[in-house]
């Protein structure tokens, strides 16, 4: 009974060992929306249990994905021409 309680402990750990979470990067947010959004409304609610580090990836993810990424050009009256 107890060696198969260790064979359990074991298997489980080693299956622990798989691959570890995905770090949350703002590339990461752009690709999966939906995590986005999980991870937003979870720094709205629960500011506290969140680090100030992933709060601000996903801040910068957000500003990233509603502004893009710079390289657009300015263009005043949404690129029409008033010839």
């Amino acid at each position: 009974m107890r060696t198969r309680l260790l064979l359990m402990a074991w298997v489980l750990g080693l299956a622990g060992c798989g691959q570890p979470a995905p770090e949350v990067t703002v590339e990461y947010l752009l690709a999966n929306p939906d995590r986005l959004r999980a991870l937003q409304a979870y720094c709205r609610d629960r500011r506290e249990e969140v680090s100030e580090k992933v709060c601000a990836v996903v801040s910068d993810a957000q500003h990233r994905r509603f502004w893009g990424n710079g390289q657009t050009r300015y263009t005043p009256g949404g690129g029409v021409s008033h010839e």
